[in-house]
């Protein structure tokens, strides 16, 4: 319970920012989505990627 507390609580400061790309990817953590298995497979390729910090 605490935990969704505080997810509800990052999504509704989000929302207040320029961010909102975020707020899709935190709705989707906090209401459990589910990936289809045809997305998931044409998505490995890319796992653990993280792109370089420019600044």
């Amino acid at each position: 319970m605490f935990k969704k507390l505080q997810q509800l609580q990052a999504i509704i400061a989000y929302k207040n920012s320029e961010n909102l790309g975020d707020i899709a990817i935190l709705k989707s953590d906090l209401f459990g989505a589910k990936v289809s298995p045809t997305v998931a497979s044409k998505l490995q390729p890319v796992a653990g990627y993280y792109p370089k910090q420019l600044f």
